[in-house]
């Protein structure tokens, strides 16, 4: 091996034992900018996050290779790198709810090819600038934490719906209304399918139905009075609900025009044996339904 051969691996040996450790330790040391915005989400609407707090916490580079470019300067290539890094997390929408926590985000099969060039300006002092630089990832993985799942991440829940009276139903004038008072208890199932109680919450709801007949269909057309939720009893702690009700009765006005849409198609009448209804009439009144109609007796 020639005398020139043996300076430029000597280099090259020296520069990866000497850069990559100095490279490791100024990574974990950076701060990571902070990073917001909003994305649209299918039946909520705009969804803003931002992730503060940012740091690297683990960077590892087992394979690095740098080289001298004839002419241009210095070649560094790291592959399979690794790195970990965590902070904070927040998300709001529908204007008034949010939630937050804490996040790690894990970066596998990193490989990174840079150029560095080496030269001088005007004056004779070196100049050092960046000619390209390229990076691909194998994977990436994100763990959040925070949040119903502080406690009990990584679990599936279970709801348990009872009347806590008997429902109501009132008739009026071409309406019914019906009143429900219920319980909802929400429970943890354990990776040994034990159900651990969380919190139960008291809903008191009401819908009305405006009922008619059109042709020979039964149709109707559902509008939500009230929809209030209040916490009964928590096993983890005083937390708010109210945004969670504000949540759901937001989906309910959702759901409820899609319903509608249904209920406005109608329901065929029945028939009974060979008579068919002819121009059927519904009229609710109060404490009563008043049907009319005339026959038509088919032989």
């Amino acid at each position: 091996m020639s005398q020139i051969e043996y300076t430029k691996w000597s280099y090259k040996l020296n520069g990866q034992k000497i850069g990559i450790p100095i490279l490791l330790k100024k990574l974990k040391a950076i701060d990571l900018p902070e990073m917001s915005g909003s994305v649209g989400v299918f039946l909520i609407g705009r969804v803003a996050y931002s992730l503060t707090g940012m740091k690297v916490l683990n960077v590892r580079l087992p394979q690095s290779a740098v080289g001298l470019v004839p002419g241009i300067g210095v070649s560094l290539i790291i592959s399979d790198g690794y790195i970990d890094t965590g902070g904070n997390w927040r998300v709001k929408f529908l204007g008034f709810i949010s939630d937050s926590g804490t996040f790690d985000l894990s970066v596998c099969g990193l490989t990174i090819t840079t150029t560095i060039t080496i030269k001088s300006d005007g004056t004779g002092r070196p100049m050092v600038r960046s000619a390209n630089c390229e990076a691909s990832l194998s994977h990436a993985r994100i763990r959040l934490r925070g949040g119903i799942a502080k406690q009990y991440p990584n679990m599936m829940m279970k709801l348990l719906v009872k009347a806590a009276t008997a429902p109501t139903v009132t008739f009026a004038p071409n309406n019914v209304t019906l009143q429900a008072n219920t319980t909802v208890t929400v429970y943890a199932i354990q990776p040994n399918t034990t159900l651990t109680t969380l919190f139960i919450l008291n809903v008191d709801a009401s819908l009305s139905a405006h009922v008619y007949v059109i042709g020979k269909n039964l149709a109707g057309k559902l509008s939500l009075n009230k929809f209030n939720i209040d916490l009964g009893t928590s096993y983890i702690g005083p937390f708010k609900v109210k945004p969670l009700a504000s949540f759901l009765q937001i989906m309910l006005k959702i759901v409820i025009p899609h319903v509608n849409v249904i209920l406005q198609r109608g329901f065929p009448l029945p028939n009974i044996a060979n008579i068919s209804l002819v121009k059927p009439r519904l009229v609710i009144m109060k404490d009563y339904v008043l049907i009319g109609t005339d026959v038509q007796f088919k032989p």
